[in-house]
Formats: C-alpha cells, sequence, structure tokens
C-alpha cells in the first residue's frame, strides 16, 4: 500500500514541477518579447546617433586627429562608445 502512496505523491509531485515549469516558460517568453520589442523601437535611435557620428567625425576632418581617432588599415581591435541614460545607476 505504501508503495500506491509513494507513486500517486510522485505523480502530483511530477505535475506541479510540470506546471511551474509551464509558467516560468510564459513569463520568459514575454521577457523576451519586451526586449524585441524595445530592441525595434531603439533603432530609429541608433540611427540617429550613427548619422550624428558621421557627421561630427565629417566635420573634424580637416584638424589634425589624435592618434586614438585615427584610421588605420587593419583593425585587430575596437572602441565600443555606449551612451545610456542614468537608470539607477544600472
Amino acid at each position: 500500500m505504501a508503495k500506491a502512496r509513494e507513486i500517486k505523491r510522485r505523480i502530483r509531485s511530477i505535475a506541479s514541477t510540470k506546471q511551474i515549469t509551464k509558467t516560468m516558460e510564459m513569463v520568459s517568453t514575454s521577457k523576451l518579447k519586451k526586449s524585441q520589442d524595445r530592441l525595434v523601437d531603439s533603432r530609429p535611435y541608433h540611427h540617429s546617433l550613427r548619422d550624428l557620428n558621421a557627421e561630427l567625425m565629417g566635420s573634424l576632418k580637416h584638424l589634425e586627429l589624435h592618434p586614438l581617432m585615427r584610421a588605420y588599415g587593419t583593425v585587430e581591435s575596437a572602441i565600443v562608445l555606449l551612451i545610456t541614460s542614468n537608470r539607477g545607476l544600472c
């Protein structure tokens, strides 16, 4: 009789785990969708910054640039310029 009780308990445990897993999957899907939407919404901002950067660099071509700002033949590494808002120092 104890075996049947253990089996029923195990079945309930597995069903509960399945329900929790399904809920976690739904939450992660929702978060992924929200992130993708934010990425798509930020594209105009990205294009504006890219154009502004190109314009600024184009206007500085006549000046003697700092050695770190000069163009070189082959690029082995790159610098990433990150412009972001202050959202709680995140």
